[in-house]
This record gives structure tokens, C-alpha cells and sequence, in this order.
């Protein structure tokens, strides 16, 4: 509100009735600098100097759809946007006025120039916590151990880019939305709840970099999402959860972690990918892949998606619980060397309804020697794929030497249950296996191989020891039924003592049987 007057001259002076100029401010940036005095408003000329507290800029009138600054230093956060709000750091690329919109008008002060370097944001909780339709770029978020790095529970069209997160903490966070995340660096260190979080979560999440250690939840957990995933860094978990809790992705899902995985804990459970929809796919590619899990399964796969654990270094351990899981669709690949799985009482493969894809699945040993009512090896109308355990993949009539149980162990096998038990299945190759074991009879009570309507069975460099302990009903060391004509049998360089009924038994048998 003004007034105008004249000089005076001559007199009497003059003013005119107060007046009033409304000024709308529209496309604004708040300005926010570490290294600023105390006591700013957020322009250019006098920026905030903290972002929460009295005299910050959460005390501010920064509305929605409002630009923000955040110079490089370090900063105690959190920060809370306001929707479609954005979100600029110092270590962004382009210009500020390009990433806003907004170009100065003539006279103004220059908008600053990006010096390329994260400001850090720390916090006893998250470090930024989201609204709907952000865009955060060149930001990085420390220390949250509270929280999270990012967090938002409905993010609607979310942007982050050319953004890190690092320190203690839990590192996103992210529900309701559709995303266009990279990061140049992604990671949690101790966090008290999960990793990664997703959940009703599409779009795409990548990272350059990062780490996943030891959080008190799941390491990643992605629920009732569509997302295309890429995490390289390597994920381990020391303590009772599971490393993945994968539920419900939907069709285009593709999740991709190549780094090293670990997990140690006797509850919890390992990888679980279940309840997928539509033509999914989760691929785990690093070369150590070790999951020993106790009395849980290390890995259980329910749904349609096509799982691929490649490179090999698959090496699993439990007790009492099932090793490898998978039921009720979905394609299963395991791939690469010095894979290997080992369940003490449980089965250590039990595949039942999933298909066994194109790659097949390769193990170098399989082992159960707990005592135990269930096979140690198990699968069930698993498609054409092939099953192969290769023990250390020597061969011949050189017994001593090749039938040395490197392909793993199967013994103690109670309650008629079979050593190894094959049913409507693709190609089988057992090589250098011990089953059963020495002692008395019947170590293994029922079956050493039950093969009923399998496409193809190889067993070689094989010991059988003490199988089955009744003649009634018929059972033998391998016990062949069905085998359709086209099938190829072959039984090479294996070793059979004390199997009670017979060595190796094939009932109805079609013509064409090799």
C-alpha cells in the first residue's frame, strides 16, 4: 500500500488517497545455503541456512509446485516436500534455470551455478520424505537411521536422479506411485526396518552402485508392483527375515541384482519370490549366491515369473526346512558352476507344478542325509527342461576314483520315502551321487531313483548302498515306470550293493524305450 505526493511547491503539499498493488509470485525458487548467515527469507540474496526448525525453510510459505535449492553442505533434515514440489541439489548437471523453468528477468541477480557436489542431508528419521509428483536431482542423503534416504507412501509420478544415498539408515522407501529412479549410488547400512522397499511401485528403479547390509527386516522387499529393477551392489543379511521378500509383481516386472548375496540366519527365510502375475522375470547373476537359512527355506518361488539364478556360486544350507522350492507355475533356470544344495532333514530340491526352463537347471552336488520321511530330491510335472547334477563331471569305469560322492549325498531316508523321486519330468542326469549309505539294509526305504514318465534318465559314476528293506511293494535302487517310447536310459559305471528287491527294475515299458 502506497501513497504519492507532491513537492510541496507551491504550497500547500498534496497526497493522493492510499493505494494498494497485488503482486502475484508465481514459478518460484527457495534458496537454501549451509554456508548463509542465519536469519534468511529463502531468496537469492539471503537464503535459509537450514532446512527444519524456526528461522528454516520448513517454516517457510513454500507451497506446492515450488522449486528448491539446496546448495552443496551439509544439512539435518528431514526435508518434507510438498506435492509436485522439486527438489534441485548442487550435484545436479544442466542449469538451474533449466531444471525450474525460470529465467531471471533483466537486472536480477545471477542463479547460481552448480558446483557438481551433493549436499548431504542427515536425519534421526528420513532425510527426505516425499509428497506426490517430486522431482529430486543431485541430492544425496546420509545418516537416516531412523528411516530412510527417501520415503513417501504415495509418490505419485516420482523423478529422482543424479542422487545417492549412503550412512545408516534404510535406503528408500516408496509406495503408491509410478517412478523414473537413478541413482548414482543406493545404499543401507543396520537399517531398522527394510533395504529397499517398493510397494504398488511402477516404473523403473536403477543405481550405479551400492550396498545392502544387515537390515532388521528384509533386505528387499517389493510388493504388488510392475517395476524394471537394476541393483549391482552386493545384499547380506545376518539376522532372522528374509534377504528378499518379493509378493504379488505384476506382468513386465524385471528385476535384475547382480551383486554378491548372503544370508545367515536360522529363521527367516532366504529368497522369496511368490505370487507372481503375468510374464515376469527376476534374475540374481552374482557369482556368490550363499543362503543358509535354518529351519526356513533359502529359496521358495510360487507364481508365473521366470527366475534365473546364473553365474553359478548358488550354494544353499538348511536344516530342517526345504532348500529349493518351487510350486505352482513359473520358470525356473540355474546356471554356472559350483552350484550346490544341501538341506539336512528337508528335501534339498523340491520342484512340484514349475516348469524347469530352456538353460535347465545345473547343480555341482545335492545333498540330504538327515534322517527323514521325504526325498531328497524331488520334482513333479516339471516341462521339458533338463535337470542335471554333474559332481565334479569326471566319468568312467574307473570306480575308485569317479564314484567319489562329489555330486553330493542322499541317505537315512525313512517311512518308504524315495531317495530321489521323479515325476512327469524333462531329461534327468544324476552323476556321482552316493545314495544310501552303508549299514544296515534298507538305509533308504523306499526307492533310490523313482523315475515315473520321465523324458530321459542318465545316472553315472553313482553308488546305491543298502536301498529299500521289503520286497512289497516293488522297489529297487533305480525303479524306471512308464518310460514312453523315445526315452533314453542310460545307467553307466554305477556301483549297486544290498538294494533289497532289485538293482534296477523298468515296469511297463513302451516299445522304443533305449
Amino acid at each position: 500500500t502506497y501513497v504519492v505526493c507532491d513537492s510541496g511547491v507551491p504550497a500547500p503539499s498534496l497526497c493522493s488517497a492510499a493505494l494498494t498493488v497485488n503482486l502475484t509470485v508465481t514459478d518460484r525458487i527457495w534458496f537454501v545455503d549451509a554456508s548463509a548467515a542465519a536469519g534468511g527469507d529463502g531468496s537469492l540474496s539471503a537464503p535459509f541456512d537450514c532446512l527444519a526448525g524456526a528461522g528454516c525453510l520448513d517454516s517457510s510459505a513454500h507451497q506446492a509446485g515450488d522449486n528448491i535449492f539446496l546448495a552443496q553442505g551439509s544439512y539435518t533434515g528431514p526435508i518434507t516436500l510438498l506435492d509436485n514440489q522439486k527438489l534441485i541439489g548442487d550435484g545436479s548437471s544442466g542449469t538451474l534455470a533449466g531444471h525450474t523453468g525460470i529465467t531471471p528477468a533483466t537486472f536480477s541477480l545471477a542463479l547460481p551455478v552448480f558446483t557438481g557436489t551433493d549436499p548431504v542431508i542427515t536425519s534421526i528419521s528420513n532425510g527426505v520424505e516425499l509428497a506426490s509428483g517430486n522431482t529430486v536431482l543431485g541430492v544425496m542423503a546420509g545418516d537416516t537411521a531412523g528411516g530412510y534416504g527417501f520415503a513417501g507412501s504415495g509418490v505419485g509420478a516420482l523423478t529422482i536422479a543424479e542422487s545417492s544415498v549412503t550412512g545408516n539408515g534404510g535406503a528408500i522407501n516408496l509406495a503408491s506411485g509410478t517412478v523414473s529412479a537413478d541413482f548414482d549410488t543406493l545404499s543401507s547400512t543396520n537399517s531398522a526396518g527394510f533395504g529397499i522397499s517398493l510397494s504398488s511401485i511402477n516404473g523403473s528403479l536403477t543405481a550405479t552402485s551400492g550396498s545392502i547390509n544387515n537390515p532388521t527386516n528384509s533386505a528387499v522387499r517389493i510388493l504388488n508392483s510392475s517395476p524394471a529393477v537394476s541393483y549391482p551392489g552386493n545384499i547380506t543379511k545376518n539376522s532372522a527375515g528374509r534377504l528378499f521378500d518379493i509378493d504379488g509383481i505384476g506382468n513386465g516386472s524385471s528385476l535384475s541384482f547382480s551383486g554378491t548375496l548372503g544370508h545367515a540366519a536360522p529363521t527367516g527365510g532366504g529368497i522369496r519370490v511368490v505370487n507372481s502375475t503375468g510374464a515376469s522375470t527376476v534374475t540374481f547373476s552374482g557369482a556368490t549366491k550363499t543362503l543358509s537359512t535354518g529351519a526356513s527355506r533359502a529359496v521358495d518361488l510360487s507364481g508365473t515369473a521366470t527366475v534365473n539364478f546364473t553365474n553359478g556360486g548358488l550354494d544353499i544350507d538348511t536344516t530342517s526346512a526345504d532348500g529349493f522350492v518351487a510350486a505352482l507355475g513359473g520358470t525356473i533356470n540355474v546356471t554356472g558352476a559350483n552350484n550346490h544344495v544341501l538341506s539336512t532333514t528337508g528335501r534339498a530340491i523340491n520342484i512340484n507344478n514349475s516348469s524347469i526352463g530352456a538353460s535347465g537347471i545345473t547343480l555341482r552336488s545335492v545333498t540330504a542325509t538327515g534322517t527323514s520321511s521325504v526325498p531328497g530330491i524331488s520334482l513333479n510335472n516339471t516341462g521339458t527342461g533338463i535337470f542335471t547334477v554333474t559332481g565334479d563331471g569326471s566319468d568312467g569305469g574307473n570306480l575308485d576314483v569317479n564314484n567319489n560322492g562329489s555330486g553330493g549325498a542322499i541317505s537315512n531316508r525313512t517311512g518308504n520315502a524315495n531317495a530321489i523321486e521323479l515325476i512327469d519330468a524333462g531329461p534327468v542326469v544324476i552323476q556321482q551321487m552316493l545314495i544310501g549309505a552303508t549299514g544296515a539294509l534298507g538305509n533308504v526305504d523306499g526307492n533310490g531313483i523313482l523315475a515315473d514318465a520321465v523324458t530321459g534318465l542318465t545316472v553315472r559314476n553313482t553308488d546305491f548302498l543298502n536301498i529299500a528293506d521289503q520286497p512289497s511293494p516293488d522297489e529297487a535302487a533305480i525303479l524306471l515306470i512308464n518310460p514312453d517310447a523315445g526315452m533314453d536310459v542310460a545307467l553307466q559305471n554305477n556301483l549297486f550293493n544290498r538294494s533289497y528287491d532289485d538293482h534296477v527294475r523298468i515296469e511297463n515299458a513302451r516299445a522304443g524305450v533305449t
